[in-house]
C-alpha cells in the first residue's frame, strides 16, 4: 500500500461573513475525528485564515494517483459545514482547491511539526483574545510567587513599556523531534507580559542584590535589542549562561523561573521552553536530546549542581567535559542555568571547561529572622489565616533557634513553621487566627527546657571519669592547650594560624573512641572552637554512593549534618579500595577539599585498628597532611575492664553479691589473658553485662521473686551463667587450649 502526502490549500466560502480562526478549535477537533474515523487517511491542519485552511493531507492507497480531489475528505468537510449549522451537499458548493502539492517522505516531519507550531501560537492568541474579553487586567498571577504586593510598590529601573525585539534565528534541531517531553510542556507564558515578569521579580521577599542584577541584565539587553533594531541587524545571539547558588529554600528555582519569562519576552529564546535537569543525569555519553525533545530553543536549568563532580566510572571523559559539550553543541539554541548550594557550586564554576560558559553568576543570601518572618505571613495569607501580632516574637524566637541548629532551610522553614502552626491550630483552637501557643512547637521548648534546667557536666571531668585511657587524656590535654593558646594569640592580635584539629584514632574494638570522640566535641564547644559540639557518626554505607552522583549527595549531606561539630568516620580505611568501579575514592576527595574549607568549624575524626588506619592514612597525602592529632587507645588491663563491667551494673542501679564479684575477676582474667589483635575490650564487658542481666530477669521469674533486694541483686549464679553460653564459653576453652600447648 502506498503512502502519498499531499500539502493542500482550501478556500471557503459559505455565502456570509465567517472567520475560520474564531471556530479554530472546533476545526481542529474536526480534523482530529476524521482522523479517528478513517484508517487510511490523516489530516495535519498547517494553517487557519479567514477563509482559507491549509493542511497536509495523508492517504494510503494501492492506487496510483498524483492528483488531490476534495472528495477524499468529504468527513471533514461535513464536519466544518456543521460547526456553521449548514448541510454539506457537494464539494463545489462551499469548497475549491486553491492549490495542492505531494510532499516527499523526507519532508513530511518538517512539514508535520511547523504546522503543529503554528496552529499552537493560533490557539494561544485566540485564548488571548478571550481573555482580554473576560477582563480588562493584563496581571496574570505567577504560581511561583509568595508575594503579591501591589505593582505600585515595585523598584524595577526597567522601561517594559514597549520592546523591540531585532529578528533572531534558532537553528534547526531535528533529533526528537517528533517526541513529546514530559519536562518542557508549552505554558501560557505569551500573556504574562514583561512588566509581570518584573513585577513578579520585584514582588519577591527580600533578595535586593540578585533583583539589582537582573534587572541589569535586563536593560542590557534591552539596549542590545534597541541597537539591533536601528541598525537593522539581527540579533547576535549572545550568550546568557548563569550560576545561580545559595542554600536551600533561597529561591534558586523561582529566579531561574522568572529570567525564562525576561528572555522569553526579550527575544533571548524565541518561543523557547523552559526544561528541568537534575544534576544525576550529567555524565559521560548522556545526550541531551532525550530531555529537549522537540524544542527548538529555551532555557535549561540543571539543579543540585553542587553534586556534579568529575567522578565517573565508566570512560575517560568526566562529567565536566559532558557539560563542556552540552554547552557548545546547542549555545545558540538555549541559554544554561545551574543551580546549587553556594560552596560546591563556586567550585564547579571554577572549572575550565565549565567556567568558559558561565556570563553571570547570582549568589542568594539566607533570608533574615524578619524576612522569614514576612514569608510566614504570605503563607498565612495564602491559606486563609491571620497571625496575632503577639505571636510574631515567638515566631523570631523559632527561626532563631533553627539557624543555631543549622536546620534553618529559608522558605522551606517558613512554609514548615506555617504548616506546623495550622495543625497545632486545628488540635488546640481551630480558628482563623494563628496565636502564640500555636507556634510553641516541641523542639524549641525542649532545647529551652534542656537550658534552663540542666547543667551541663564540665566536659573535662566527664574526660577524667573514664576508665583507664591515660595517654589518651593526656593528649587530649595537650590539644586544649594548643587550641587555648591560638585563641588568646589571636585574641592579642598575633599572628596565627586557622586551627586545624582533625584527629586519627587508632584502636582495637571498644577501647573508647566513640565516646572520646563525643567528649570531644563538648571539649571543643566549651572553648567555643566548635558552634554546636554535636556528633555525627558516619560509616561507609553513610558516605558511599550507588550510583553516578550519588556518593557527591550523601557525603555533602553528612557533613552539612555534622557542621559546627565532630564528623566521626569508623573503620575509615572501608572508604579505600583498588576497584575503579568503587565510588570510595570519591568520598575521600571530597572529605579531604572539606576538611581544609571547614577547619573551623568541624572537626573530621578518622578511627579504625592500628594497622589498617597506617595503611590507609599513608595512602593519601591530602589526608594525611590535614590530620594534625593521632590518639592511640591502647587495649585495657583487667583491672581496667573489671572496673568497665562494675560501672554498667552501677549506672543501671543494680548491686553485685561479693562471691558474684569475685567470679566476675577470675573471669576477666581468662577473657584478658585470651585477648588477640582484635581484642573488643570494653564491647565484651558490655555483653556480659547484657546476659547477666538476661539470666537475672528469668532467675527472678523462675522463682517468683518480688522483693526490692531481689530485684537490684546479682548473685554468683547469674555470673556463673556466662559459662553456659557458647560465645562467652569459648573464652574460657580458649585460654585452656593455649595452656596446653595446641594454639601457639
Amino acid at each position: 500500500m502506498e503512502r502519498r502526502n499531499y500539502k493542500v490549500i482550501l478556500s471557503v466560502d459559505f455565502n456570509k461573513e465567517i472567520n475560520l480562526v474564531n471556530k479554530l478549535d472546533k476545526i481542529i477537533d474536526a480534523a482530529h475525528n476524521f482522523t479517528q474515523k478513517n484508517n487510511d487517511k490523516t489530516i495535519h491542519l498547517c494553517s487557519v485564515e479567514k477563509e482559507k485552511i491549509e493542511m497536509l493531507v495523508v492517504i494510503h492507497s494501492n492506487k496510483k494517483c498524483n492528483n488531490f480531489a476534495a472528495r477524499s475528505v468529504i468527513g471533514f468537510l461535513r464536519r466544518i459545514c456543521k460547526i456553521y449549522n449548514l448541510e454539506y451537499n457537494s464539494p463545489n458548493n462551499y469548497f475549491s482547491i486553491d492549490e495542492f502539492s505531494i510532499v516527499p517522505k523526507e519532508d513530511y516531519v518538517n512539514v508535520v511539526r511547523n504546522g503543529a507550531l503554528n496552529i499552537g501560537d493560533m490557539l494561544k492568541r485566540n485564548f488571548k483574545l478571550k481573555q482580554r474579553e473576560i477582563s480588562d487586567s493584563n496581571n496574570i498571577e505567577f504560581d511561583e510567587s509568595i508575594s503579591e504586593k501591589s505593582e505600585n510598590e515595585g523598584n524595577s529601573n526597567c522601561n517594559t513599556e514597549e520592546v523591540r525585539k531585532p529578528k533572531r534565528e534558532f537553528p534547526v534541531i531535528l533529533s526528537g523531534a517528533d517526541k513529546i517531553s514530559e519536562n518542557n510542556k508549552d505554558e501560557d507564558i505569551e500573556f504574562k507580559t514583561l512588566k509581570d515578569s518584573i513585577s513578579q521579580l520585584d514582588n519577591l521577599v527580600g533578595m535586593a542584590k540578585t533583583k539589582e542584577k537582573i534587572n541589569e541584565i535586563a536593560s542590557f539587553i534591552m539596549r542590545n535589542n534597541e541597537r539591533c533594531v536601528n541598525l537593522n541587524i539581527d540579533n547576535p545571539g549572545l550568550y546568557y549562561n548563569m550560576a545561580i547558588m545559595g542554600n536551600k529554600g533561597t529561591g534558586k528555582n523561582t529566579i531561574a523561573k522568572i529570567l525564562y519569562y525576561i528572555y522569553y519576552h526579550l527575544g533571548v529564546i524565541g518561543k523557547g521552553k523552559f526544561i528541568v535537569i537534575d544534576s544525576k543525569e550529567v555524565y559521560p555519553g548522556n545526550s541531551l536530546d532525550r530531555y529537549i525533545r522537540n524544542a527548538q530553543s529555551g532555557v535549561i536549568l540543571i539543579n543540585n549542581a553542587h553534586f556534579i563532580h568529575a567522578s565517573n566510572r565508566s570512560g575517560p571523559k568526566d562529567n565536566f567535559t559532558t557539560l563542556d559539550d552540552w554547552f557548545s553543541t546547542y549555545k545558540n539554541n538555549f541559554v544554561f542555568i545551574l543551580a546549587g548550594e553556594t560552596e560546591e557550586t563556586e567550585e564547579l564554576i571554577k572549572i575550565q571547561k565549565v567556567k568558559k560558559h558561565m556570563n553571570f553568576t547570582f549568589n542568594i543570601s539566607d533570608f533574615s529572622e524578619d524576612e522569614t518572618l514576612e514569608i510566614v505571613n504570605k503563607f498565612a495569607e495564602k491559606e486563609k489565616y491571620s497571625i496575632d501580632s503577639t505571636a510574631e516574637e515567638t515566631i523570631l524566637r523559632y527561626i532563631r533557634y533553627l539557624k543555631e541548629q543549622k536546620n534553618f532551610e529559608n522558605v522551606y522553614t517558613a512554609r514548615r513553621i506555617m504548616e506546623k502552626a495550622i495543625i497545632n491550630n486545628g488540635i488546640l483552637n481551630n480558628s482563623n487566627c494563628l496565636v502564640k501557643k500555636d507556634f510553641l512547637f516541641e523542639d524549641m521548648l525542649k532545647s529551652e527546657s534542656d537550658k534552663n534546667e540542666i547543667t551541663e557536666e564540665d566536659p573535662f571531668k566527664e574526660l577524667e571519669e573514664l576508665i583507664g585511657l591515660s595517654g589518651v587524656k593526656e593528649k587530649v590535654k595537650e590539644i586544649s592547650a594548643y587550641a587555648k593558646v591560638q585563641i588568646r594569640r589571636k585574641e592579642l592580635g598575633l599572628k596565627t594560624e586557622p586551627l586545624c584539629l582533625h584527629m586519627n584514632y587508632v584502636g582495637n574494638p571498644g577501647t573508647g573512641k566513640t565516646t572520646v570522640a563525643r567528649c570531644m566535641g563538648k571539649i571543643l564547644k566549651s572553648m567555643n572552637i566548635l558552634s554546636t559540639g554535636k556528633f555525627v557518626e558516619a560509616s561507609r554505607e553513610d558516605l558511599v554512593g550507588k550510583y553516578v552522583g550519588h556518593t557527591a549527595q550523601k557525603t555533602a549531606e553528612k557533613i552539612k549534618e555534622a557542621e559546627g561539630g565532630i564528623l566521626f568516620i569508623d573503620e575509615a580505611y572501608s572508604l579505600s579500595s583498588e576497584s575503579k568501579l568503587d565510588y570510595g575514592q570519591e568520598v575521600i576527595n571530597t572529605l579531604v577539599k572539606k576538611m581544609e574549607d571547614l577547619r573551623e568549624n568541624l572537626v573530621f575524626i578518622f578511627a579504625g585498628y592500628p594497622k589498617e588506619m597506617e595503611k590507609f592514612i599513608n595512602m593519601n597525602p591530602g589526608l594525611k597532611d590535614r590530620i594534625q592529632f593521632k590518639l592511640e587507645f591502647e587495649d585495657y588491663k583487667p583491672n581496667e575492664l573489671l572496673g568497665i563491667w562494675k560501672k554498667f551494673f552501677e549506672n543501671s542501679q543494680y548491686v553485685l553479691e561479693e562471691d558474684a564479684l569475685i567470679e566476675m575477676e577470675r573471669m576477666v582474667e581468662k577473657i584478658y589473658k585470651n585477648r588477640d589483635n582484635n581484642s573488643a575490650n570494653g564491647r565484651i564487658m558490655r555483653k556480659c553485662f547484657e546476659r547477666v542481666k538476661m539470666h537475672q530477669a528469668i532467675r527472678i521469674m523462675k522463682y517468683n521473686l518480688t522483693e526490692s533486694n531481689d530485684i537490684i541483686n546479682i548473685n554468683l549464679e547469674d555470673i556463673e551463667s556466662l559459662y553456659e553460653e557458647k560465645d562467652i564459653a569459648e573464652l574460657q576453652e580458649v585460654v585452656l587450649k593455649k595452656c596446653m600447648g595446641f594454639i601457639k
